[in-house]
């Protein structure tokens, strides 16, 4: 087997799944719980000329959104093995500090990626009905698995920056909200107050978001036609920065 498929194979038996059981609830809350009463207050709305109900947008919004919540697991990952000994005991091995850290990124890509196929087939009642093209779909994936690539790196260059777990959590779970809340998941970019609206528009997840929405349900923004260039750079600087963020950790862990 490959070795980067076989620490892959790895991370999905040693992983914490209460903790990404517990990261995929508050989609699966806002899809069922939050967005029923929500959309009682909130009338179908037009983006991009076409009307569309709250519940069908944030459907769409949280497929995107989850991609984020799975691809962050994989800081959690390296820094459980840095903390309990595994990442030397595993470098003694035949594998090199690129493969290992290659391995992360792909497992926190597929933690991502299964997590958006689940609240995406979830949210099947909510999107049904909506005419998806071929080349709408592929350009929703390819979205999804950009943003996959960014956050997961993103989440392996943060784990390799602490030596604190409380600090590693702390700031993990204050990302997550700020990422969540600051981003086009909930709300359209039109909506927003213009100097909210450019934070917005430098988090990846509103990419990742409008991209995946364009796709999906035909609504495009203004925005959506450099943010696809802009979140494949991104995606390639982070991808190698979190492999040299891996390389620099020394074997004793400091």
């Amino acid at each position: 087997m490959n070795r980067i498929a076989r620490l892959v194979v790895r991370d999905m038996w040693v992983m914490n799944r209460g903790l990404l059981v517990i990261q995929f609830v508050l989609p699966l809350f806002l899809l069922f719980v939050a967005s029923f009463p929500l959309s009682a207050l909130i009338a179908p709305f037009s983006v991009d000329g076409l009307a569309v109900t709250y519940q069908r947008f944030i459907a769409v919004g949280l497929v995107a959104q989850t991609t984020m919540t799975g691809s962050l697991v994989g800081g959690t990952l390296l820094f459980t093995d840095r903390r309990h000994g595994m990442f030397e005991q595993i470098l003694v091995g035949p594998f090199a500090k690129s493969t290992y850290a290659a391995s992360k990124i792909f497992s926190s890509m597929l933690i991502g990626l299964l997590g958006a196929a689940l609240v995406a087939l979830f949210g099947l009642p909510f999107t049904y009905g909506a005419a998806v093209t071929i080349p709408g779909a592929a350009a929703a994936l390819a979205a999804v698995v950009l943003g996959a690539v960014v956050f997961s790196g993103f989440s392996i260059i943060l784990a390799s920056l602490f030596k604190s777990l409380e600090a590693f959590e702390g700031t993990f779970n204050l990302l997550f909200i700020l990422l969540t809340f600051v981003s086009s998941t909930l709300y359209p970019l039109a909506s927003v107050p213009p100097a909210l609206r450019d934070f917005m528009l430098l988090n990846p997840l509103t990419y990742v978001v409008d991209l995946t929405r364009a796709g999906m349900l035909g609504l495009s923004s203004p925005y959506v036609w450099w943010e696809g260039p802009v979140l494949a750079v991104e995606a390639a600087v982070v991808f190698a920065l979190a492999l040299a963020s891996i390389r620099r950790i020394s074997l004793s862990g400091t």
